[in-house]
Order: structure tokens, then sequence, then C-alpha cells
């Protein structure tokens, strides 16, 4: 109950909450790193060679046009590539990945305490949203600025 009970600077989660938010984040953070090391998916790799084509990232809204072009996916590959560390082409869909489960915990905050921590907990295991966190798909920025938005 003292989970869930208000806090004494007026925040949302007591220093307990946010000490199990904090847990869930990292431990997320783990199982998406974790996902992340496979190799490298067929459209990842075939976003990777259209890119090669291109001299200019304008070349990615003008001149790429397949449903496999996520514009700021492809965008922040053009500005890795080619890189030795494969896995650095999964760096920004990881670190938006892990940064949807607060922004879910603070989407669903209004609803109390303990909507707050389910949305983060299921935000943080969800099997689809650990998936598109590991790839350079760009997936994983849709579902982070959908968020955002709302």
């Amino acid at each position: 109950m003292a989970l869930l009970s208000r806090s004494q600077d007026g925040s949302n989660l007591t220093s307990r909450g946010r000490l199990v938010a904090c847990s869930v984040v990292v431990i997320a953070a783990l199982l998406r790193v974790g996902a992340a090391l496979k190799p490298l998916w067929f459209d990842e790799i075939w976003t990777l060679q259209l890119l090669e084509r291109i001299s200019s990232p304008l070349q990615i809204f003008t001149e790429i046009h397949l449903d496999n072009n996520h514009h700021l996916n492809s965008l922040y590959l053009f500005f890795v590539r080619p890189t030795v560390w494969w896995p650095a082409y999964r760096l920004h869909s990881i670190a938006v990945g892990v940064g949807v489960i607060p922004l879910a915990g603070f989407c669903a905050r209004r609803s109390g305490r303990s909507a707050t921590l389910l949305a983060m907990t299921l935000t943080a295991f969800s099997y689809p949203l650990i998936h598109y966190s590991s790839e350079a798909r760009g997936y994983s920025l849709v579902v982070f600025f959908s968020l955002a938005s709302f």
C-alpha cells in the first residue's frame, strides 16, 4: 500500500514506487539490449543496401519510394553507416524503446499510481515492443513518437 500512497513532494509515485519503476526500466533495457545483439534481419540489410545508392540525406525523402523506408530510421542509418560494430545500427531503436516505458507511465499517470506502474510494466515486458526495440526498422520510433504526441 505504501507503494501507491501519495509521496511527500506531491509527485505521482512514492520513493518506493519510483524504485520499482526504475527497476522495471533497467530490466526492460537489458532485455532489449540482449535481443538487439542478434544478427541483422533481411529488412535491415535491405535498408542499408538502399542507403548505399544515395549520397545525400535529402535523397531519403526524394529517391527511396519503398515501404521499407522509414524516414527517421533511414536518416539515422545514413549517418551511422558504415560501421564495424553492427549493433550500432540498432542503438536508436534501443534508446527509444527504453524511452517508451517511462513515457507510457507518464501517459497513464492521470489514472492513478497503480495505472502508472501497470502501464510501465506492460510496456516493458510486451514481446512486440521488445522485438521492435531490438531492430533498426523504425517501428520503435513510431511507437515512441505516437506516445509522445498523446
